[in-house]
């Protein structure tokens, strides 16, 4: 992943006027050190104040939804 090696984290928003929904990607490097930002956390906290939901997330990587009515 290009942000694995570019040591950057991203977040991607994509929205759906048919179905009134934003999926929402995000992605943190694997490999941190001290102070690794954890990208479900990432993700939660961004999503939080819409009332958005997510995963889990896995190798640096997460996904969620928000309802856009």
């Amino acid at each position: 992943m290009l942000a694995d090696k570019q040591g950057l984290s991203v977040m991607v928003f994509s929205t759906d006027e048919s179905t009134n929904k934003a999926v929402v990607c995000a992605g943190v490097p694997e490999k941190g050190g001290q102070g690794k930002l954890d990208v479900a956390d990432w993700l939660s906290n961004a999503l939080g104040p819409l009332k958005g939901r997510c995963g889990k997330g896995k190798g640096g990587l997460a996904t969620g939804q928000v309802s856009i009515d």
